[in-house]
C-alpha cells in the first residue's frame, strides 16, 4: 500500500526538483517510464487498481490525488527498488477492462456499504444495549453504594443497641439488686409487723377477757368514782345533792317504793344505772364523756356497751304491742341507709392502702370504661376507700383524679374488709354495685363490667355475680366460682374448684350458676346488698364475701358466674399468703353449714 502511495505521489509532479539528477539514471528511467504508461491508480479500500495509457506520453503531467510532496530522488529508488515498471505494467489494466472492472467494483462495494451500513445500525443497537447496560450498572452501583450506606448505619445502630443493652443490663442488674434488698427489708419489717399484730391480738383479747369479766361490770361504778375523783369538789357537791335527791324522793314516796324502784332499775340497768341516775341530772345533760362504757349495764354485750344511751335501731321495738312492732320492723330503713332512686349505672367500690402500681392503673381503666357506658344511656362511679395510704405516688394520683371528678376517694379508714367496704358503699349511687380488690386487672375494663351488669339486670332472679379470672400468667385458673366440701374435716368450708389448672375463659359458659363467688370481683344489687345488711363486720379476715353470697341466695336471689374477656387476679397482692383466721372458719361453719347440707346446692361447671 505504501508502495503505490509513493508511485501516486512520483506520478503526480509536473517537473523534477533540481536535485533530482542525483538520483540513480535507472531509477529515474524507471519513474520515466511509468509516467508514460500509467494512466490512474485508483484505490478501493484495500483494493489497488491500475490503468494503462491508450497510448504512451512523452511528458508527465499533474493529478492530485494524495497530495503529499515527496523528493523525486527518494520516490524513484523506492519504485525502482521494490517492483521494476515493466513487472508492474505487466499487472496494469486496460481502458477497456478497468471500465468493466470499476463497474463491478462499484457494485461490489455499494453492497458493501450496504452490509457496512447495516453492521453499523446493528453496532449503533449493541452501543445502545451497551449504554443501557452501562446506566443499569451504575444504578446498580449506586445502590450497592446506598445499601453499603445503610449497611454501615445499621451496624453503628446495632453498635449503640448493644452499648444501650448493655447500659440496661447494668441499670436492671443494679435494680434486681436494690429489689432484692427492698424485698429482704420488706420481709423483716413483716415479720416485725406479724410480730406486733401477735402482741397486740394478745393485748386486746386480754383486754376483751377483762372487760367482759364480771369484775368489770361490777367495778364501774368504782372507776367512775376514781375518774372523778380527781376533782372532789365536784364529787363532794354530786354526792351531798344525790344524797338531797334520795331524802326528797323517800320523803315523798315513801321507803317502800323508793326501794323497789330502785331494784327494779338495778335489775334493768345495773348498779351503775342507779349510780347515774342519782349522780347526773338528764335534765341538764351533764353526765361526762365515756361513761356509758364503763358504766355500762351488766346484761349488755361488750360491742353493745359502746352505743348511744338510745340506739335509734332499736326504736322499732319500742311498742308495746307485737303487731306494731312487726309493722315497724317490716317497713324500717335497712342499716346500710338505702338511696330511693338510685340511677342505672355501676357503682365501683375499691379498697386500697399504697400500691400505685396497682390503684392508679386501675382507676385509669375504669376512668377509659365510661365512655363505652355512657353510650349505653349508663353511668360509671368509681370509689376508692383508702386505708392508710402513705406513699406520695397513691396520695398525689388521689388528689389529681378527684380534682377531675374521676372518683371519690373516702379516706382516714381502719381496715377492717366487711367494714370498710360497708362504709363507702355508703356513697353508692346507682342500681348496681361492684366490690373489686385493686389487684384485679381487666384485658378489656369496659366490655368486662357491661357483660357483669347485664348479666344482674338481665338474667331473672339474679342478684350476684363474679368472673372467671385467672392467674398472672394469664394462662391457669384463678376463679370459676366457688363450691363447698361436702365430707372430711374440711366440711363446710369454702374452696375454688380448678384452681391452677390450665383453663381458658372460652372453655365456661358465657353465664352459669354457681354456690358462691370470691369477693375480689363481686357484683350485687345495691338494693339486695343493703337489704340483707352487707358485708358482716363479724368476720375479721376470711369468709364475709362467701357469707354476702349465701345471703342472698337464702332470700331466693340466684348466683351468676359471668365468663367475658380474660381477666387477670394477681390474688394476695395486698395482703400476706397464707392468712389465715380459724374463729372466721368456725363462725362461717356454725351459720352456713345446714343450710348448704339443706338446698343440696348447684354444680360448678
Amino acid at each position: 500500500m505504501e508502495y503505490f502511495k509513493a508511485l501516486t505521489d512520483a506520478l503526480n509532479v509536473d517537473y523534477f526538483e533540481a536535485d533530482a539528477k542525483e538520483a540513480d539514471a535507472q531509477d529515474l528511467a524507471h519513474l520515466y517510464m511509468a509516467g508514460r504508461e500509467i494512466a490512474r491508480i485508483t484505490f478501493y479500500d484495500s483494493i489497488i487498481v491500475i490503468e494503462k495509457l491508450e497510448s504512451s506520453k512523452t511528458r508527465p503531467y499533474r493529478r492530485l490525488i494524495t497530495g503529499n510532496e515527496r523528493p523525486v530522488a527518494d520516490l524513484a529508488h523506492h519504485i525502482s527498488h521494490h517492483m521494476p515498471v515493466p513487472q508492474l505494467y505487466n499487472l496494469a489494466l486496460s481502458p477497456t477492462a478497468m471500465r468493466a472492472f470499476e463497474a463491478q467494483m462499484c457494485e461490489m462495494l455499494a453492497a458493501q456499504r450496504e452490509v457496512i451500513e447495516v453492521q453499523r445500525d446493528e453496532l449503533e443497537a449493541q452501543r445502545v444495549v451497551i449504554d443501557a447496560q452501562r446506566d443499569e450498572l451504575a444504578t446498580q452501583l449506586a445502590l450497592a453504594e446506598a445499601e453499603k450506606n445503610t449497611a454501615e448505619i445499621y451496624a453503628q445502630n446495632v453498635d449503640e443497641l448493644q452499648r444501650g443493652i448493655e447500659s440496661l443490663r447494668v441499670e436492671h442488674q443494679a435494680y434486681v439488686t436494690e429489689r432484692d434488698a427492698a424485698f429482704r427489708k420488706a420481709e423483716q419489717y413483716q415479720s416485725s409487723l406479724l410480730e406486733t399484730q401477735a402482741a397486740l391480738h394478745q393485748a386486746l383479747s386480754h383486754v376483751e377477757l377483762l372487760q367482759a369479766s364480771s369484775s368489770w361490770r361490777i367495778t364501774a361504778p368504782l372507776r367512775m368514782v376514781a375518774r372523778n375523783g380527781r376533782r372532789p369538789r365536784i364529787v363532794a357537791r354530786k354526792l351531798k345533792g344525790a344524797t338531797t335527791k334520795a331524802r326528797g324522793i323517800i320523803e315523798r314516796d315513801g321507803v317502800g317504793p323508793t326501794l323497789r324502784r330502785s331494784l327494779e332499775m338495778v335489775q334493768r340497768e345495773g348498779l351503775a344505772g342507779l349510780v347515774r341516775k342519782m349522780l347526773y341530772d338528764p335534765a341538764r345533760q351533764d353526765m361526762p364523756k365515756g361513761i356509758m362504757s364503763d358504766a355500762s349495764p351488766p346484761h349488755l354485750s361488750r360491742a353493745e356497751c359502746f352505743l348511744p344511751e338510745r340506739d335509734p335501731r332499736l326504736d322499732p321495738y319500742n311498742f308495746d304491742d307485737n303487731a306494731a312492732r312487726a309493722a315497724a320492723v317490716q317497713h324500717r330503713s335497712p342499716v346500710l341507709g338505702v338511696r330511693r332512686n338510685p340511677t342505672p349505672g355501676l357503682s365501683v367500690v375499691i379498697l386500697n392502702r399504697d400500691k400505685p402500681e396497682l390503684i392508679l392503673p386501675q382507676i385509669d381503666a375504669l376512668m377509659d370504661a365510661r365512655d363505652v357506658f355512657t353510650e349505653r344511656g349508663l353511668s360509671l362511679q368509681i370509689l376508692v376507700g383508702d386505708t392508710g395510704s402513705r406513699q406520695s405516688a397513691v396520695l398525689n394520683g388521689y388528689d389529681e383524679r378527684a380534682s377531675e371528678h374521676a372518683c371519690v376517694i373516702v379516706r382516714n379508714l381502719r381496715y377492717q374488709f366487711s367494714n370498710c367496704n360497708n362504709t363507702v358503699a355508703l356513697q353508692a349511687e346507682h342500681d348496681v354495685l361492684l366490690f373489686l380488690n385493686n389487684d384485679v386487672i381487666f384485658d378489656d375494663a369496659a366490655a368486662t363490667l357491661l357483660a357483669l351488669r347485664d348479666a344482674i339486670v338481665s338474667v331473672d332472679g339474679a342478684a350476684i355475680a363474679g368472673l372467671v379470672m385467672q392467674f398472672g400468667d394469664g394462662e391457669y385458673l384463678q376463679h370459676g366460682g366457688v363450691d363447698f366440701f361436702r365430707s372430711g374435716p374440711l366440711r363446710g368450708l369454702p374452696f375454688h374448684p380448678g384452681a391452677r389448672e390450665k383453663r381458658d375463659v372460652s372453655s365456661f359458659p358465657a353465664i352459669s350458676d354457681v354456690p358462691a363467688v370470691t369477693g375480689a370481683c363481686l357484683a350485687v344489687r345495691a338494693d339486695i346488698f343493703r337489704r340483707v345488711g352487707g358485708f358482716d363486720t363479724r368476720y375479721a379476715a376470711e369468709c364475709q364475701d362467701i357469707d354476702l353470697c349465701l345471703k342472698v341466695r337464702r332470700i331466693g336471689g340466684r348466683c351468676l358466674l359471668v365468663a367475658n374477656k380474660r381477666t387477670i387476679h394477681l390474688e394476695n397482692a395486698t395482703r400476706p399468703k397464707g392468712e389465715e383466721n380459724f374463729a372466721d372458719r368456725r363462725l362461717f361453719i356454725r351459720r352456713w353449714t345446714s343450710w348448704l347440707e339443706a338446698i343440696g346446692d348447684v354444680e360448678i361447671p
